[in-house]
């Protein structure tokens, strides 16, 4: 029943998770973390935040279990005292801990219970629903930890432009945190500043056409974002012209011509235009505020 252990620690790890203080992303120069607040879902009838269903879980076996066993045992556990309170802060690690950095809520009951279950493991073991407890309570832990130590979303940045000592050039993808100025390659172990890396992207890139679809991803992967309702309002008014059609020869070979070859062919727009034009409306709002 080690795992009760844990709970303080995880939810003193999830609040902080969820204020956007984790250590899941990138750190500033700061040293705290650039990583963004947990996704806050608005319903009908009320807002959540992930961990809630989670944590709700959690909380309806400890408790649960918290109440079954006081009763076989003929106690009452004291929730808020000096004792329980100790040894949630001990669990949490708050004992000597920089208080820039303690968590951001107080002991809570779920807390308290778990520690003060995991205070009794060998009447726990002795229970006969005691694996039905240790599954319960080791699903929901789980949910936590993966919500604490979620994997690092990364973006595609491009190829390797760093040239090999036998003159091949490099090419390995580069896949960077958000907010991050430094990449190294992973397989040429050269380091390179993110921002010249999307520079030659877009320099490169200008030239090329693509379907309004494609520009989507296209703009954001090379760091300059364009909304789908925004291109879609630029060729409405003509602002955005197409610069040929793209359409699949009988080899299934994506091909752009000057002119539609048949029905399926689809309009292809040059994104330096859409980069200009992206430009001269930054430049606007900006003229206008």
């Amino acid at each position: 029943m080690t795992d009760l252990q844990d709970v303080p620690g995880l939810c003193a790890e999830l609040a902080i998770t969820r204020a956007g203080l984790g250590r899941t992303g990138a750190v500033s120069a700061g040293g705290r973390s650039a990583e963004t607040p947990l996704p806050v879902r608005a319903t009908r009838y009320r807002t959540t935040m992930q961990g809630d269903r989670a944590l709700s879980r959690l909380e309806t076996t400890v408790h649960g279990w918290t109440r079954a066993l006081a009763e076989d045992l003929g106690v009452t556990p004291f929730i808020d005292g000096p004792h329980l309170l100790a040894l949630v802060r001990e669990r949490r690690g708050d004992i000597g801990r920089d208080p820039g950095t303690l968590p951001l809520t107080q002991p809570t009951e779920l807390e308290q219970a778990a520690v003060w279950l995991a205070g009794h493991r060998h009447q726990l073991r002795a229970h006969e629903a005691a694996h039905e407890l240790l599954v319960e309570v080791s699903g929901a832990l789980a949910e936590l930890r993966y919500l604490v130590d979620r994997p690092i979303e990364l973006r595609y940045l491009g190829p390797c432009p760093a040239t090999l000592t036998d003159g091949r050039g490099c090419g390995a993808e580069l896949r960077v945190q958000r907010g991050a100025s430094w990449v190294r390659c992973g397989r040429c172990r050269i380091q390179h500043e993110v921002a010249e890396i999307e520079k030659s992207a877009r320099a490169a890139a200008e030239n090329l056409s693509y379907t309004l679809a494609d520009l989507v991803q296209v703009t954001t992967s090379i760091g300059q974002p364009v909304a789908k309702t925004t291109l879609y309002r630029w060729k409405r008014e003509h602002r955005l012209e197409p610069t040929g059609w793209q359409h699949r020869d009988e080899h299934g070979v994506v091909r752009i011509t000057d002119h539609p070859i048949d029905d399926s062919a689809v309009r292809v727009y040059r994104i330096g235009d859409v980069l200009a034009l992206a430009r001269r409306n930054q430049i606007a709002r900006g003229s206008a505020a």
